[in-house]
């Protein structure tokens, strides 16, 4: 049998994780979701799967390659987006079979069996699987009669407009010729799109699973955390088979190779500890804990339910608390992290410094010691690579390349609310926005201008006079003023002279 698993989405809900790696590569349990995906599949008898994806496509396949526990993969390559049965159509030509189609941030134990066995019964061209879930004003949801022959469907109803509480589960068998109502080369979506024509044809009927079985979409960070509890319960099923059970240890503890642990060091399961990990003296790692690959946690070092990436370092005295880390990132010693927090990879977080519940720190932060962040800090991050043109410095960037402006008052770091899109909003900035702001992108050896002229607008030349205005004020030979006076002063000439169309060899 087939199924297609529908990997395209950029993760948005996810980030920071996802701005340095697809959500489908995402670990859960120590095990990337699609992964858990294909190995569900494979245990329902699937035996090629193809994976519709774009954002970051390499990595994936990368990670899959052409075979995972004995499915074959493909990997379809799709020229534009075509929306989620677009795709699909996209590979009308391989799907001669009842076929499955199951979304790529889906976690689940449902019995397929039950479903294919529905689908046949019914004679039906589409079976949808839903599942009761307690907000359904969040999902699309599904009616249906005693016959299970779907009635209506709502998208992310008015609360007090719920009919069901049976929600749409993104899982459905599929005939190959329900196709055939999809246009080649045209964004097309099963939700809004297909399902709604065949409701007219009464050719679609649902499947429901009840609260036994288990099933969540993990494209939110709180939907992902309880994923990952349900996982860590049922460890002992779902561990990657190159983990081994450690003895000596309260609860299931599952590890890989080249872990080593001290023995002051307390850890309770279930927890899950991938290769090549360091864990110091007097570390207290508690339940629903997951390590991935390359961490190394120093002295002292507190982790309660937390889900740490790859290649992190976790200072002397550190606590992390139900939070997940970004890979490449470090925290320094005292650093507190508590409840609910995300912060992104390659982050720097100083000695002492506290993260509140809630906050999320995009990629590549430097968190000064002793500060608090209570809230969203935002970072510029490069989504594309620049053409060469000079003349690329003029564009729009997206929302993800723009330069936020944060500032530190007291010892909080905040963000003024306040962003630049385009070297015209930089000049605008940069006249009205609190000097603390313009010192605190300076601090130190920090010149966060010239970062994001030279990496987002690919504008060395700019990038240059930045780095010489940096040293003048760190030489104080500009007071915060005068620091201001020339930053604008730059900017517009340099904005003067890429639209008059100059392209000087030096400049100032």
């Amino acid at each position: 049998m087939k199924a297609v698993i529908l990997a395209g989405g950029y993760g948005t809900r996810m980030r920071p994780l996802t701005f340095s790696q697809p959500k489908p590569l995402v670990t859960l349990a120590g095990k990337p979701i699609i992964a858990h995906i294909i190995d569900y599949l494979a245990s329902h008898g699937i035996s090629e799967v193809f994976v519709t994806t774009n954002y970051l496509r390499e990595s994936i396949q990368d990670y899959l390659g052409f075979h995972h526990n004995g499915v074959k993969i493909n990997y379809p390559v799709e020229e534009e987006p075509l929306g989620t049965a677009g795709c699909v159509k996209n590979i009308q030509d391989s799907l001669d079979e009842t076929f499955l189609v199951i979304q790529g941030d889906c976690i689940t134990d449902m019995d397929l069996k039950k479903l294919f066995g529905k689908h046949k019964s019914s004679g039906a061209l589409a079976t949808i699987a839903t599942y009761p879930v307690d907000e359904p004003w969040k999902y699309g949801v599904v009616d249906s009669g005693d016959d299970g022959c779907v009635r209506q469907f709502f998208e992310k109803p008015d609360r007090d407009k719920c009919v069901t509480s049976k929600a749409n589960t993104g899982v459905y068998v599929l005939e190959p010729e329900v196709l055939d109502y999809v246009p080649e080369k045209t964004f097309f979506d099963f939700a809004r799109n297909l399902f709604p024509m065949l409701l007219e044809s009464q050719s679609i009927c649902e499947c429901s699973y009840d609260s036994s079985s288990f099933w969540i979409d993990v494209g939110h960070p709180k939907d992902y955390y309880r994923a990952h509890v349900w996982l860590m319960d049922n460890i002992s099923k779902y561990v990657s088979g190159s983990l081994k059970r450690l003895d000596g240890f309260e609860g299931d503890v599952f590890a890989g190779s080249n872990v080593v642990i001290n023995s002051s060091s307390m850890i309770e399961g279930p927890v899950v500890i991938q290769d090549n990990v360091v864990i110091e003296h007097d570390v207290v790692i508690k339940p629903y804990t997951s390590i991935n690959s390359g961490n190394c946690l120093k002295n002292g070092t507190i982790l309660l339910g937390s889900i740490l990436f790859k290649n992190s370092v976790f200072g002397a005295g550190s606590t992390i608390s139900q939070s997940m880390v970004g890979e490449n990132s470090v925290l320094k010693a005292g650093v507190s992290v508590r409840n609910d927090v995300l912060v992104g990879a390659d982050c720097v977080v100083g000695a002492r410094a506290r993260i509140l519940e809630g906050s999320r720190i995009w990629p590549g932060m430097d968190i000064d010691a002793n500060s608090i962040v209570d809230g969203t800090l935002r970072n510029f991050v490069q989504t594309y690579d620049p053409p060469g043109d000079i003349m690329w410095s003029l564009r729009e960037v997206t929302p993800e390349e723009a330069f936020y402006f944060n500032k530190k008052e007291s010892n909080r770091i905040l963000y003024t609310g306040l962003r630049a899109k385009s070297l015209s909003d930089f000049t605008q900035v940069l006249r009205e926005v609190d000097l603390n702001s313009i010192e605190f992108h300076l601090r130190y050896d920090n010149n966060d201008f010239q970062k994001w002229v030279h990496n987002i607008l690919d504008d060395p030349v700019f990038a240059g006079r930045l780095g010489e205005i940096k040293k003048f004020y760190d030489s104080k030979s500009l007071n915060s003023s005068g620091l201001r006076k020339h930053l604008v002063l730059a900017s517009e000439n340099r904005l003067r002279q890429l639209v008059e169309g100059v392209r000087p060899k030096g400049y100032w």
